[in-house]
């Protein structure tokens, strides 16, 4: 039987969920087991303390999907087939491309680069957990338009990896797949694994589930007493073309409905908690809550801990906590103690930035920031291209310019404007630098002298009417005007 547990944030259906756990336990003794998300909690233990204070019980088992599929494989059959990594991934989606040979043309310059091959491991990976397979994909391409071509050649990829997986072993999502077909099976011989027999499953922490979740998810619908999903929703109907906050969950409520009545599930009427339990200590976010969800609020008391200002522009939003942040600085309130959080950054920096300059309030913005242009990781690249035998002089000056290398800034500045002014070949790189990087523009004859003073700054160009280079124009401009013969000369130096 299928039970959905509706609520908002905050209505207790984690809570409401150790409870149930609890009273079965103690009223019939019967087994129980509850599946999180994955960092839904921080440990099986933490959430067991929750609820009873003490280690988990032998009776309650915690488990992600990944590790139930896993323990379903152990005992059923299929835990020893190698999982391949991403990198393997992307590996296998090369060797496909290099068998297609010529079948592929529209990626067929690509077959060799890394960066194509992850991306299409990732394609791959997404259309696996939408349910599609290559086959299936091929036919989709052929109604695709101007499209078709491309789709069509990546549902060749797609069959090829997949005929080269089944030789080495599996995907991730593929050993979900197999602990769904795992648990079909012992069904059919109505012999379920000894961990998962009379067991009630509470599902808690999920948004969406993919196809291979959605199988695992449909067998146990089929052999399990009870399946109890808690899902952040409002209970409202679902409307056609809804896009509201909570359309998501509804959409996943609807097809866990479709999935009870396909595998022979009852499914019981919805439980709907209206309750916000998370703020019943604090009344003024408690009134907050309700005027966000419903648009009015029936607050017993006036709460002075929380004002709220309608604001007719984001502008107009920083102002006003500019000025609430100086009174409060005034009373003795030290700016540490002080937090501003907006829903979306990118779109309030500027005026925040600019109203708390105004009011000279000291700002401090933490952002989140990816590993994958840091100083590190951008090294890191730059070394594994120069290994590849990629351009040395990008590169290089990329690897310098990271700050990690034994160069001053001067230093990193002078070896840019060196590869600039001379464009060293890579055997150039191996060498002794003995040019310098301020090159002048000179004559094939000027060689046979050291130049005269005054004399660097000119030269018999052609192009220039024989009125020399243009003083101060610099190496980009010198350049331009290159004529045969010419050479660039340090400054100062002789032939």
């Amino acid at each position: 039987m299928l039970q959905l547990l509706l609520g908002g944030s905050g209505s207790g259906k984690t809570t409401l969920l150790y409870q149930r756990i609890r009273a079965r336990a103690e009223k019939k003794g019967k087994k129980a087991s509850c599946w999180c998300r994955n960092n839904s909690l921080p440990a099986p233990r933490a959430a067991s303390t929750v609820s009873w204070g003490m280690r988990c019980p032998a009776w309650w088992r915690v488990f992600l999907f990944t590790s139930l599929a896993e323990k379903i494989l152990s005992t059923e059959g299929g835990a020893a087939v190698q999982t391949l990594s991403d990198a393997g991934r992307a590996v296998l989606v090369r060797r496909a491309l290099e068998e297609l040979q010529d079948n592929v043309h529209y990626y067929h310059r690509h077959r060799r680069s890394a960066a194509f091959c992850q991306m299409a491991a990732q394609t791959i990976d997404e259309l696996k957990s939408a349910g599609l397979s290559g086959q299936q994909l091929a036919q989709l391409a052929g109604a695709c338009g101007a499209e078709s071509g491309k789709l069509s050649e990546l549902a060749l990829i797609f069959q090829g990896y997949e005929t080269l997986l089944a030789r080495s072993g599996m995907d991730p999502s593929d050993r979900l797949e197999l602990a769904g077909a795992r648990l079909e099976e012992a069904l059919a011989r109505h012999s379920l694994p000894e961990f998962l027999r009379d067991r009630a499953v509470f599902i808690d922490e999920f948004d969406t589930f993919n196809a291979p979740k959605k199988r695992l998810l449909g067998a146990m619908l089929a052999a399990l007493p009870s399946v109890t999903v808690a899902l952040c929703d409002d209970g409202a109907p679902l409307l056609p073309g809804d896009l509201s906050l909570f359309s998501g969950a509804k959409q996943v409520a609807a097809q866990l409905r479709q999935l009870a009545r396909k595998n022979g599930a009852e499914v019981a009427v919805p439980q709907l908690l209206r309750k916000d339990l998370r703020h019943r200590n604090a009344p003024g976010l408690a009134a907050v809550a309700e005027l966000l969800e419903t648009g009015s609020c029936t607050a017993d008391a006036p709460a002075g801990e929380v004002r709220l200002f309608a604001a007719p522009s984001r502008e107009e939003e920083a102002r006003a906590a500019a000025g609430a942040i100086r009174r409060l600085m005034r009373q003795g309130v030290r700016c540490g103690k002080i937090a501003v959080v907006c829903r979306d950054i990118a779109k309030y920096r500027a005026a925040v930035r600019y109203e708390f300059r105004m009011a000279e309030i000291p700002l401090y913005c933490d952002e989140p920031t990816t590993p994958e242009f840091s100083a590190p990781a951008t090294a890191v690249r730059a070394l594994l291209e120069i290994a590849r035998g990629a351009d040395l002089t990008e590169n290089l000056t990329t690897l310098a310019k990271t700050g990690l290398c034994a160069l001053s800034e001067e230093q990193v500045c002078a070896l840019e404007n060196y590869a600039y002014t001379w464009a060293p070949t890579a055997a150039a790189w191996r060498e002794k630098f003995e040019r310098s990087p301020k090159g002048l523009w000179r004559t094939g004859a000027d060689r046979r002298g050291p130049p005269q003073p005054g004399a660097g700054r000119t030269c018999p160009c052609p192009a220039r009417g024989g009125g020399g280079c243009i003083p101060g124009q610099g190496a980009r401009g010198q350049r331009r005007g290159h004529q045969p013969g010419g050479v660039f000369l340090p400054e100062n130096a002789g032939g």
